[in-house]
Formats: C-alpha cells, sequence, structure tokens
C-alpha cells in the first residue's frame, strides 16, 4: 500500500483514486457516497492547514451498460473447458460458476478459501459482503459439481481460486483473466458484475 501524507494530497491524487473506483466497477452512486465523505475530511484537514484546499466533485451518473447477460452468453461462459485448457481457463469456469450461483462480490470470490465450501452441510461462507456481514449461501447441486471437478483437477493449498503461484489472487487478476475467457467464448460483455446482476434476476 502507498502510503501518502496529507501535505502531499493534490488534485492529481484525487482523479487517480476516482479512475482506480472506476476500473474497479465501483458505481457512481457509491463512488459519490465515498467522495462525499472523503470531501469532510479533507475540509477539515485544510482548516486545520494539515493539506491545501481541494475541491472534489462528485462524478456523473453516464448511461450504464448492460447489467445482465444474454441467456446465450450465459451458455457460452458455462461451457465446461476442455481436459486440456490452463488452470486459468478452468479456475475462472469455476468462478462464473460461482458467481452465477451465489452472487458473490469480485473481493469475496478473490477471499474465498477452500474451507469456506461445505460439502456436508451443502453451503459457502461468504466472507466479505457488501453489508460487511458473513453470510452462508446454499451450495446448489450443479456448482458441488463443478467446484468438486475443480478441486480435483488442480493442486490448491488454501485460497480457493488463487492465481497460479498459489496465492491470493487480487480482484485486477481476476478481471484480467475474465476478460481473456469472455474473449476466447466471444462474448463482448466483459463486466463481471454483471454477473451478480444475471444471478439476481
Amino acid at each position: 500500500i502507498e502510503l501518502t501524507y496529507p501535505t502531499e494530497i493534490t488534485d492529481s491524487t484525487i482523479y487517480k483514486w476516482i479512475n482506480h473506483m472506476r476500473k474497479a466497477e465501483i458505481s457512481p452512486s457509491s463512488m459519490n457516497h465515498y467522495i462525499r465523505d472523503v470531501r469532510s475530511v479533507l475540509n477539515w484537514m485544510a482548516k486545520r492547514e494539515y493539506c491545501q484546499k481541494i475541491e472534489i466533485k462528485e462524478v456523473r451518473h453516464q448511461e450504464e451498460q448492460p447489467k445482465f447477460y444474454k441467456d446465450e452468453d450465459i451458455e457460452k461462459l458455462l461451457e465446461k473447458p476442455r481436459p486440456k485448457d490452463s488452470f486459468v481457463e478452468w479456475r475462472t469456469w469455476a468462478i462464473v460458476n460461482t458467481i452465477l450461483a451465489t452472487g458473490a462480490r469480485a473481493q469475496t470470490i478473490c477471499d474465498m478459501r477452500i474451507d469456506d465450501v461445505d460439502f456436508q452441510k451443502k453451503e459457502i461462507a461468504l466472507g466479505h459482503t457488501k453489508n460487511k456481514k458473513a453470510q452462508n449461501v446454499p451450495l446448489s447441486k450443479s456448482l458441488e459439481t463443478c467446484l468438486r471437478e475443480y478441486m480435483r483437477k488442480f493442486s490448491i493449498s488454501s485460497y480457493l481460486f488463487p492465481n497460479i503461484g498459489d496465492e491470493q489472487l487480487t480482484t485486477n487478476g481476476l478481471r484480467l483473466a475474465y476478460n481473456r475467457y469472455c474473449a476466447n467464448r466471444e462474448v463482448e460483455q466483459t463486466n463481471i458484475h454483471g454477473l451478480r446482476h444475471s444471478f439476481a434476476r
């Protein structure tokens, strides 16, 4: 984590932060909520001369891309990889199945560990949710079959969906892998958050 002191905060710092939120696919309404909170803190610090006065404008609500995937695209995304396909291909397939079955967020996916899947109780523990509260969701038969096959095929030790070094996958790494996954399957829409909307639908 890069440490930034109050005296070093400039307009450029704020622009980089806002662009980071856009790349993370945070909704405009959530971004504006964070901006209002940060603006209050910066105004408080500026009055005490801890930092310079910075004007932060809220982002505009632009026309959103389609929220959910077309049925034919979901069929392409759920198609099981070939036996010879790479670990990343199989991992992303398992992730797609997990999100469509549970509605899990990207960070939740990256945080999930093998022990979070309870095949005996038929449930999955989600530790990183929007309201910051842990919750257990049902493990469907189709998702159980998917995860069992994925876990039998590859040697993973801790995180359920690790990177190729068997370490925790980052959300950026997840999105890059998902973009390639969609391209390989000729699916134009590549926003992983759209899978959550498809789950909700």
